[in-house]
């Protein structure tokens, strides 16, 4: 299975209702967990991460309940696009990479959101961009830009079926929403484009429960992706009734360590995505090198620590439930390795 294969297999596994289905099947049949496992072990680059999240700003535009960014000490700020681009250009060697330009804010607020995506387009033919967004800054100068642009994922957290649970939850109109995702799917079509992807977004959390099924029904015939995700405590600073109502598995080492590091909108390389408040950080890119991050001993310490289930000498990894995002990719004899590391 070639490497390029990976930014698929990502976004089907992270933002697809048949990627849903897949997981829960590797979960729950011993047969499929050893082809799964070779599989995404083969993806994994200890040279450089395979897909990123790359932040264009953690200011935003919503106050989401669920999220912890109001909660953060982070400075709000914008990536420079000088260093955007030396991101980009430093990944070259690497064959082409997953970009996903989000992390804490909304990224369609940075004023050069499109020039990003063309840019990692042109960068490298094998080079993929996904933007995760609220929705409510895509206008339809803003969706024709990203599709012109070659953006390959759009994903949109809209989160409710309803406007007085979308207002509770996320505090917006959720009409000017809805308006601004049928002008993009009908750009779309007027391109006769293929991509973006374009999934839409609901949180299995107490007060949408009862809409989800009544969000799919609303749009299932516009021809968009699903996914309905479970709720995320942010490392344990977020809690949900529906956290309780979770069937309790064993806890196994985090995807994100070997597979999805985080480029903050300052430069600061956090170890995953749900490092909210940038307690967990690498390095600098303004000192260093992704590679050398990648390759560096702090993180090979901290896939040692995964290995070797504790946890808990990772603040942030202490509570977390990210890990069950992915199933499990590791063999029971790969635990409490020296190194940390399988190599291809």
């Amino acid at each position: 299975m070639g490497k390029a294969i990976y930014n698929n297999l990502f976004r089907i596994l992270r933002s697809s209702a048949f990627g849903q289905k897949i997981k829960k099947a590797v979960k729950n049949n011993p047969l499929l967990r050893p082809v799964y496992n070779l599989s995404v072990q083969r993806l994994v680059d200890y040279r450089y991460p395979l897909t990123f999240n790359l932040e264009p700003t953690n200011a935003c535009n919503l106050k989401c309940i669920m999220c912890p960014r109001n909660e953060s000490k982070r400075a709000v700020g914008f990536i420079d696009f000088l260093l955007f681009r030396k991101i980009v250009d430093e990944s070259r060697p690497y064959g082409g990479r997953h970009f996903v330009l989000h992390k804490d804010g909304e990224p369609l607020l940075h004023p050069r959101i499109v020039e990003m995506v063309a840019y990692i387009k042109q960068a490298n033919p094998g080079n993929t961009a996904y933007i995760s967004t609220n929705g409510l800054l895509l206008d339809q100068d803003k969706a024709a830009g990203l599709m012109d642009a070659g953006l390959d994922q759009l994903h949109i957290s809209i989160g409710a079926a309803g406007a007085e649970t979308y207002k509770k939850v996320r505090g917006g109109n959720l009409k000017a929403l809805e308006e601004n995702i049928k002008t993009a799917l009908l750009i779309k079509k007027s391109k006769n484009l293929k991509k973006p992807v374009i999934t839409l977004q609901i949180i299995r959390m107490r007060e949408t429960l009862k809409e989800i099924a009544a969000f799919i029904d609303k749009w299932k015939s516009y021809g968009v992706e699903f996914s309905v995700s479970s709720y995320l405590n942010w490392g344990g600073v977020k809690h949900d009734s529906t956290l309780q109502a979770e069937k309790r598995i064993k806890r196994y080492p985090c995807h994100a360590l070997w597979l999805s590091p985080s480029i903050n909108w300052d430069a600061g390389v956090s170890i995953c995505c749900v490092d909210w408040n940038a307690a967990e950080l690498l390095g600098n890119l303004k000192e260093t090198s992704l590679a050398l991050l990648w390759q560096g001993e702090k993180i090979k310490a901290y896939r040692r620590y995964h290995l070797s289930g504790q946890y808990a000498k990772i603040p942030i990894c202490a509570n977390c439930n990210y890990w069950q995002e992915t199933p499990n990719f590791w063999f029971p004899w790969q635990y409490k390795t020296d190194d940390g590391e399988t190599q291809d």
